[in-house]
């Protein structure tokens, strides 16, 4: 599957000031795809050296 298949996107930041750098990377990576997405700030991840973790679900028609 490529970038375009990408119908969904689920984010999860462990820390507020990491969205910026975040949402520039990701908006790199997607390079004008617009999937639908949901960015949830959590207190913490399954492991503490985790800051990011993305979820996304991808289809062909």
């Amino acid at each position: 599957m490529e970038i375009g298949n990408l119908v969904k996107i689920n984010q999860y930041i462990v820390s507020a000031s990491d969205i910026p750098a975040y949402v520039k990377v990701r908006n790199q990576f997607l390079d004008g795809h617009r999937p639908a997405n949901t960015l949830l700030l959590v207190p913490a991840l399954a492991g503490p050296e985790l800051l990011v973790e993305v979820e996304a679900i991808a289809a062909k028609f």
